[in-house]
Formats: C-alpha cells, structure tokens, sequence
C-alpha cells in the first residue's frame, strides 16, 4: 500500500513535478501569513513535547476540538499535553475532507518522519517517536524553520500585541528574519461583549484617556506607528460579517461613539 503523503502528492501532471521538484524545491520559503508565536522562535528552546510543538499554538485545532464537543481545559487549558495530544487524535479522523487532516499529515511526514496516518492505535508510538526527536538540537524551533529554506516569516498580530519578540530576532545572529503584519479586527468588534475591556487596554498602552472618537483616533495611530518601527509591511483583516461603507456626519459618528 502506497503511503499517504508520497513525493508526487496532489501532483497531476509532469509540468506540476518538475514545477514542484525541480523549480521549488531550491527557492527559499518566503511565509507571509502564519500564526508561529515570535517569542519562542526567539527564546530557540526544545518543546516539551509534541503538543507543545503541535498543538498548543495551533487555532485551527482548538477549533475542531471544540466544535468536537471536548472541554477547553483539555485543549487549551491546564491539562497535560498528553490529554490535548490524546484529544486532537479523537479530532483527527473527524476532519477528513478539511484542510487540517492533510496538513497534519504533511506535518507528521515531513517534520518527523511519519508516514503512517496518525490514529488511535499508533498514537502513543507517534507521541513517544516524535517526543524522542524533539529533545534533538535539530528540532529546536530556529533550525526547524531554517531546515526548509526559509527566508521569511510574517506572523499574524493583534493591534494591541507586544512586538519586543520581532525585535529580539533582528537581533539574534543568524536568525530567520520575522516581521509582523497586523491583524486589526478587534478595531471593528464593537459587539464583542469584551469590546470595552480591549478599549481599557488600548487606552493604557498608548497613554491616552480615550473618551471620544478622536482619543480613539490617536490611540490607534500610536499603534500603527508602533507596528511599523518593527517592520510592519502588510495587514490582514477578517470582516466576518462582511463591510459596509455609509458616509455621514462626522459629529454623528462621534456621538453614536460616546
């Protein structure tokens, strides 16, 4: 039985082979929408273990744990990285025909070495195999990254995020270059019942009293500025409920503010 994930994988044609073997396989890796968190590239520590490396940061999989019905604590929360590892090979199975069944089987094959699809039998041996690497100076996050070819990384920041990380790896000899891109959604979430609690730390790390749309205004310039002295070049805007422009008076829009 052939496996899984295979050097022609989802590759049609011999144009699609040589594109992919011959024509990408020597160009650097230029990332410019990801979630890696910039602090541990920048610490360059061992995970514990693989939720750490796999899980732990990973949205996409705390999504389908929960739409799985599992409790936060054993996805998010205080649990082992076991128990979430354990969950996430309860999850698995129930996304094929998503994205992240394939991605976390290119993810198992090409980190690790994993043919086999991960699964409920061979889940203690995947977890015991991949821990065993982890503990390697090949698998510390840097050399991860940098064993791909990989010239750039752009992650995916709130407004009101801590940039210092971005700056540490300008700084760190031989790093992979790492810049932000600002993900400014919670600009716009004014009905998110956390909207308030936002705008206090807004207000707090620009110094600004925010009391009027102006205040607001500033407080967001501040931001901005703050984004591109750490090397900001793109931004990423999920409008769920889609975008409507309706020009008014500037006086009304600052009432509805107040």
């Amino acid at each position: 039985m052939s496996e899984f994930i295979h050097p022609h994988w989802l590759i049609k044609n011999k144009t699609g082979e040589y594109l992919y073997h011959e024509v990408a396989s020597v160009l650097p890796i230029i990332d410019y929408h990801n979630h890696i968190n910039p602090a541990l590239l920048a610490a360059d520590k061992n995970f514990k273990n693989l939720s750490d490396a796999w899980i732990t940061e990973d949205p996409y999989k705390h999504r389908a744990m929960r739409i799985l019905g599992l409790p936060e604590a054993e996805i998010t929360g205080d649990s082992s990285g076991k128990v979430k590892f354990d969950n996430w090979v309860k999850t698995l199975p129930k996304t094929l025909g998503n994205p992240l069944f394939h991605w976390s089987a290119l993810e198992l094959k090409r980190v690790f070495g994993v043919s086999e699809l991960l699964n409920q039998s061979n889940a203690d041996q995947i977890w015991d195999q991949c821990n065993e690497l982890l503990g390697l100076e090949d698998f510390k996050p840097q050399n991860i990254v940098k064993g791909y070819n990989t010239e750039l990384l752009v992650t995916s920041d709130d407004l009101l995020d801590d940039l210092r990380a971005h700056q540490e790896l300008r700084l760190l000899p031989g790093s992979v270059k790492v810049l932000p891109s600002l993900r400014a959604d919670s600009i716009l979430d004014f009905g998110n019942p956390l909207f308030p609690t936002w705008l206090k730390s807004l207000s707090e790390k620009t110094s600004i009293a925010i009391r009027t749309l102006d205040d607001l205004k500033e407080a967001i310039r501040r931001r901005l500025d703050y984004f591109n002295e750490h090397g900001c070049i793109f931004s990423d805007h999920g409008l769920d409920s889609g975008f409507k422009f309706s020009p008014v008076e500037y006086a009304g829009v600052e009432g509805v503010f107040e």
